[in-house]
């Protein structure tokens, strides 16, 4: 994305070039999933008790600047058969711990946005329109806007525009639920600084 393309007061906050040093720096990992990089591709991959909790198995990148709004470029690959409902891609946004925060699954049967709160989910909207094939490279751009309560994910033609009330601030992460994800490119941009502490892993 060019300067240009950019919302006013936006620049660049996180930007490729994966290390194991880098992740570790930036990155708070769930403890069902694990990550790694090797020869510049990020991957997560989920462990096999992930089913049992409350959190998907993802990374969180934990950085004040990145926790209002925001808007994320990143081209992934989910690795695996993802026809099982419950698979798939997970982007996370507005998360303030692994009990509350909200996620879009999206995989070959479509999307779901649902809300975390207090350890209970609620499925708040599904679109059967919106679907990410598996073992497929596929560019991703996400818009967090918080004045509108939106998180917009785009990819080629496809347009997908999840909207709640209380959807505020939090961090955005993304991760998988049984397949593998693989990520080669990342960039956020986002507008300010807010001080906030690492989220809580339970």
């Amino acid at each position: 994305m060019s300067a240009q393309n950019l919302p006013v007061g936006y620049i660049t906050h996180f930007e490729t070039g994966f290390s194991n040093a880098k992740l570790h720096k930036h990155l708070l990992v769930s403890p069902y999933a694990q990550v790694k990089v090797n020869q510049g591709i990020f991957s997560i991959i989920a462990k096999p008790d992930s089913l049992n909790t409350f959190f998907p198995p993802a990374a969180i990148l934990v950085d004040s600047n990145i926790f209002g709004d925001y808007i994320v470029e990143l081209r992934i690959n989910l690795s695996g058969s993802s026809q099982d409902s419950l698979d798939g891609l997970f982007l996370i946004t507005g998360l303030r711990d692994s009990l509350n925060y909200y996620f879009v699954r999206i995989n070959e049967t479509g999307a779901c946005f649902s809300r975390m709160y207090k350890g209970k989910n609620t499925e708040l909207s599904t679109d059967s329109t919106f679907v990410i094939n598996s073992n497929l490279w596929v560019n991703l751009r996400i818009e967090r806007d918080i004045l509108s309560r939106t998180f917009t994910i785009l990819s080629g033609n496809s347009k997908l525009v999840c909207t709640d009330a209380n959807l505020v601030m939090g961090y955005f992460g993304v991760g998988t639920n049984k397949n593998k994800l693989l990520i080669d490119k990342i960039t956020i941009w986002a507008p300010t600084s807010i001080n906030h502490g690492a989220p809580l892993f339970r």
